[in-house]
Order: structure tokens, then sequence, then C-alpha cells
């Protein structure tokens, strides 16, 4: 295992094994390179892949952000320089992304179709929000402004008012679904800032200060999405997935490498609530 240094932070496994195919994991929001997906994953795809696991820049550490963050345009750019860092020129890989990974993922595979083979999506929305109930609407913006104002006022009165700002959130009574659970979440709580909200300042100032947002478009190669009840809780249904036997995990893992190996005709393929469902699916 491997820490280089790179504008995304990064952990890689078997660098030099060039024979191997590659999966890039990008983690979303709270996590670093490699908390949201446990030990097992990276222990079982290390034996016949080249891994890169990949976090926001500061999820690592979020004291090493610059003030302000970085807006989407910046983070894609930032993205690339670290997969060229990284994957030799001209080789494909697949992305296996998470929440605002998938966002950068996805925006990066329009923008470099020739070398991304394949998407698997975790715990990513894909609805329309006109396909809502107007109440699940207002929770969906409720708390990624909410988010965006802890960001703001992280960078204009400091981090210690922002932070109690920003923890308030977490005892509001809204459905569990639309908040991040501490018991769930795979990072030390206390590292959890509103410094890593920058991704959720940068689209809310972009609306407000342009009226429109740059959304990814969809994905022109193998796509899967793995969508759980509970996305916001980042990465619960696959650690609660771990306290189930052994041999249904290797499942789980197994259905990531059959779809990165075996690529289907289609384009997408959509799983909605539990891995047993997911397992069923591909037996």
């Amino acid at each position: 295992m491997q820490s280089p240094a790179t504008p995304f932070p990064s952990v890689v496994f078997n660098q030099d094994k060039t024979d191997l195919p590659i999966i890039v994991f990008i983690a979303g929001f709270p996590d670093n390179q490699t908390s949201g997906w446990g030990t097992i994953i990276p222990e079982y795809f290390k034996k016949t892949h080249r891994l890169i696991f990949l976090c926001l820049p500061g999820y690592d550490d979020s004291k090493k952000l610059k003030k302000w963050g970085y807006d989407h345009d910046e983070l894609l750019l930032l993205l690339h320089q670290t997969l060229t860092m990284l994957i030799p020129k001209g080789e494909k890989f697949h992305f296996v992304i998470h929440d605002w990974g998938s966002h950068i993922g996805t925006r990066y595979q329009n923008t470099h179709p020739d070398v991304v083979k394949s998407l698997t999506m975790v715990d990513v929305g894909i609805c329309s929000m006109t396909s809502l109930p107007i109440f699940h609407c207002l929770l969906i913006v409720g708390y990624q402004v909410w988010f965006a104002m802890s960001y703001f006022l992280s960078q204009i009165i400091g981090l210690t008012l922002a932070t109690l700002f920003f923890k308030i959130y977490f005892w509001l009574p809204v459905p569990a679904d639309y908040k991040p659970n501490p018991k769930k979440v795979h990072v030390p709580v206390s590292s959890i800032t509103p410094l890593m909200c920058y991704p959720y300042y940068h689209l809310l100032r972009e609306l407000l200060t342009t009226g429109n947002m740059k959304l990814p478009q969809f994905p022109s190669c193998p796509t899967l999405y793995v969508v759980s009840y509970c996305y916001i809780n980042h990465f619960a249904w696959i650690h609660s997935y771990f306290s189930h036997s052994m041999d249904q995990v290797r499942k789980l893992i197994i259905m990531i490498k059959i779809f990165s190996t075996n690529l289907p005709r289609g384009r997408i393929v959509v799983v909605r609530a539990s891995p047993q469902v997911y397992s069923h699916l591909v037996q």
C-alpha cells in the first residue's frame, strides 16, 4: 500500500503490477480515502486489481483546505491531475464512486469517455425533483442549504461558531434518511467539520450567481447504480452487510467484480434496496 502525494488524497495498492486492471474508488462526504469501503473490499480486490482509493481534497484533513475550498470545475481538474499521476496515459479503468465522488466522477466520464470502462455508483440520487413529494424536496434542499451555510459561516465568522451551527442540524427532528448518522459514518465524528461542506457551498453559489448548475450528463459507458434506502448514512448498507456472514460479504464484493469484468450489453442497471437484491439480480 502506498499513499502518494496527489491533489485528491490517495491510497494505492499494486501500483507496480501493470498487468492488472484498475479500479478507482472515489468516496464522498464525509469519508476519507478508505474509511467508507471498510477493510474487506481492498483486501479482496487487491488480489486481482490495481486499486486507487481517493477522497475529495481536505477530506483526509480539513485543515489542509485553502480558503473557500474548491468549486466543481477545480475538483474536476484536480481529479484529472491525480489520475494522470497514478495511471499510465491511455490506460482504461473502472470507477466505483459515492456521493460527491459520483458527481465529479460522472463529469469526468463525460469529458474522458475513452478511459472510463464502467461506472458503479453507490448511494447517489438519480431521481428528478419533480417526481418527489414536496416534503421530500424540502428536506433534500434543506440539508444541502444548511451544509452550504455552515461552510459559508466557517469562512466568515470562524470555525467554532460555524461548527456549532453545523452540529445543530444533527439534532433537528428530520427523518434519519436526511441527516448523517454519527453511529454509521466511518470516520471520527469530531473530524466531520463545516470545512468539508465546500461542495455544497459551491453548488449553491453557482446556482445563485448563474441561475444554473453544471450537472453531469448521463454516462456513455456501462453504469450500475446501487442505491440503499438511507443513502445519506454514508455506506451504511455496506457496513451493516458486513455484520452478516463472510459468505454474504464475498457475494457482494464479487458482484462488483462481475460487473467490471463482464460488462452488460445495456448501459444501466438500477438496484434499489438491499445488497440481497443486488446478489439476486446477478444470480
